[in-house]
């Protein structure tokens, strides 16, 4: 089965497909997993975005939440837009970067489903705080 997200072709594999030895299937066709200097710079620069956007915003959130005084209706924005980009860095990117480097969704259609319905989400939920905003 076959899915295009984001430009990109997922291929979902049956059990019975992998444990055959069916030439049709091709679970990696040119060797993903092999390193390489543009895999190992992709790896590292998503790494360092994942790891700069969960930080940055569990940062933002407890300044938020630990801020003395009257809270406006500001802050609440603000913690809206924490909290979704905290969802998008935690849920959303590490899945993203593994499906760029293998080439293929590696869990369940329903689990894809779920993650795309997720990234759509988080990406209307942060244009709607961001228009709060201005």
């Amino acid at each position: 089965m076959e899915l295009r997200v984001f430009g990109l072709r997922l291929d979902f594999i049956s059990k019975t497909q992998l444990e055959s030895n069916n030439s049709s299937v091709e679970l990696f066709r040119d060797d993903p997993l092999t390193p390489t200097i543009s895999t190992i710079l992709l790896v590292i620069i998503s790494t360092f975005l994942i790891i700069w956007v969960i930080l940055t915003n569990s940062l933002l959130l407890v300044g938020i939440l630990k801020k003395n005084g009257k809270k406006n209706s500001t802050d609440c924005y603000l913690l809206n837009l924490c909290v979704i980009d905290l969802c998008v860095g935690v849920i959303v990117l590490p899945l993203m970067t593994a499906v760029v480097l293998i080439g293929y969704f590696p869990l369940s259609l329903s689990f894809c489903t779920a993650w795309i319905y997720w990234d759509y989400f988080l990406i209307v939920a942060s244009s709607y705080g961001y228009t709060a905003l201005l």
